[in-house]
């Protein structure tokens, strides 16, 4: 279960249940669940099979063969809509985001791609101009407590959670 930013989970159940293509950003403080949001939607949605492509690259930089593989993902017809999800996008260097620019503004597959970062700063301005950003906040104490609580987590668990 993925506690707090229920907006932002309406809206991106609603966007992968929904739409047929686009390409969106999802920003905020490491660690609050964006990508694990957006992996478990998709796989609700799609189930597990070759329709959805998870890229959660260890590398340090994400080169211009990765953004290659999604520029063709991106263009090759499926009778299936097919979900992309780029966990720290921010790692793809200037020659990959060079090369991603006309793709993601021209989605040509029934296609959605979700690029997940917590330094959107280091995604280009023009990137991110041509994605439609939904950003995370912190999840408020009061709803971890009323989670922990729910989930009758001991006192120490609980402490270690909210200090």
């Amino acid at each position: 279960m993925i506690i707090g930013n229920q907006e932002q989970q309406q809206l991106l159940r609603k966007i992968v249940f929904s739409y047929d293509r686009g390409a969106f950003l999802l920003i905020g403080p490491e660690g609050v669940g964006k990508f694990s949001l957006i992996k478990k939607i998709a796989k609700e949605y799609v189930g597990e099979n070759e329709n959805l492509i998870i890229i959660d690259s260890e590398e340090k930089i994400i080169k211009l063969m990765t953004a290659k593989f999604l520029q063709n993902l991106l263009r090759l017809s499926t009778n299936h809509k097919r979900i992309i999800i780029v966990n720290d996008a921010h790692k793809f260097n200037k020659e990959a985001q060079n090369s991603l620019l006309k793709t993601i503004e021209e989605i040509m597959a029934k296609a959605l791609l979700f690029f997940v970062s917590h330094k959107p700063f280091r995604i280009y301005p023009t990137i991110r101009s041509r994605m439609q950003i939904i950003k995370f906040n912190l999840v408020p104490q009061q709803e971890i407590e009323a989670y922990l609580d729910f989930q009758q987590a001991d006192e120490s668990l609980k402490q270690l959670a909210l200090d």
